[in-house]
Order: C-alpha cells, then structure tokens, then sequence
C-alpha cells in the first residue's frame, strides 16, 4: 500500500507457489484492494495460473454488476496467458513470473507487465535449485526495471537470502539473531 500511495509502485503481483494457495490468497487480495482504491472496480485483480480462466469467469459474474467493454481491468482481453500480468493487480502462481526471465515466446510482454509492479515472492524457501536459480535472474531482472521485490519466507536462511539479494560473509553475521 505504502508503495502504491507513494507512487513507487504501479500495481502489485502476489506470486505463490501452488494454485491452492493463489486461490486462497486471491479472496484477501480482493479484500485488501477493495479496502486501498477509490474505485476498485476499476482495477479487478486477475487471477493466474493455469485453470485460473473459468475462476476468472466466475469471479466477474460474481464482483462486478457490469462487465463493461472487453478491454476492462479482469476481462477477457487480459485472459490471454501471456498478458495476464499486464493488469495492474494480479495473484498467481510463480511460474507466471518466471516465464520472463526464461527463453520462452513472449517473455518480454511478461518484462513489461511487472515492470515497476511491487512483486511478492512468497514460500522462496521451498524450491529446489533450479527454480531457485530462475528467482534469482527474476529478482535481478525486476530490479533493472524498477519494480520492487518482496520476498516472504517463515524459514529463508542466511545463506539463501544472501544468493538471493546479494551481500557478503560479514552481512550474515548481523543477521544471526533472524
């Protein structure tokens, strides 16, 4: 919120690990806009992963009393799997982001869906090396754009946060008591 306000953030990506958990956080993530903006009809969170399409659906005819012309935050111009993170608020799964710092079809329009986004990174902790690796090229790219990134984790070690974000031996010593 405080990089929204500020204008250091243009929208918000809650990235997670699995699809259970994007459509749990999803209800929240909807509770928090709808708490933030002004008009939060405006801005309609997107919901992605890989079934996320019929949700999506669903969750317009659910929240929203008009659907308004087609090129609206949440509706299906921004269905496609490769402009999903072009909306301004979004909830999905890792690997959505991921996909830009792959040698994938499209992954520039990912680049500049999260671009200057405030990107949350959560359970960092709990993927193997491979895909640790791509979120360490994620976090560099998001970065260089100018996005900012959160990283959540009940567990991350010294060491992991120190491959992830950067640092040296001495920073780990400060961070012994976390």
């Amino acid at each position: 919120y405080q990089l929204l306000s500020s204008g250091q953030a243009t929208g918000i990506y809650f990235a997670l690990p699995t699809k259970l958990t994007s459509d749990r956080i999803y209800d929240r993530f909807l509770c928090f806009m709808r708490k933030i903006l002004i008009n939060p009809e405006d801005f309609f969170p997107m919901l992605l992963h890989s079934d996320s399409a019929l949700q999506m659906r669903e969750l317009r005819k659910k929240y929203l009393i008009g659907f308004g012309a087609e090129g609206a935050p949440g509706n299906s111009w921004f269905s496609s799997s490769k402009r999903g993170l072009l909306a301004r608020f979004a909830v999905g799964t890792i690997d959505q982001a991921l996909l830009a710092v792959m040698n994938v079809k499209h992954a520039f329009v990912r680049d500049f869906g999260l671009a200057g986004k405030a990107v949350i990174l959560d359970e960092v902790h709990s993927y193997d090396v491979y895909t640790g690796t791509l979120i360490k090229e994620l976090i560099d790219r998001l970065t260089a754009l100018g996005s900012t990134v959160i990283i959540l984790s009940a567990t991350l070690t010294c060491s992991k946060k120190r491959q992830l974000v950067g640092g040296s031996a001495a920073d780990e010593a400060e961070d012994e008591s976390y």
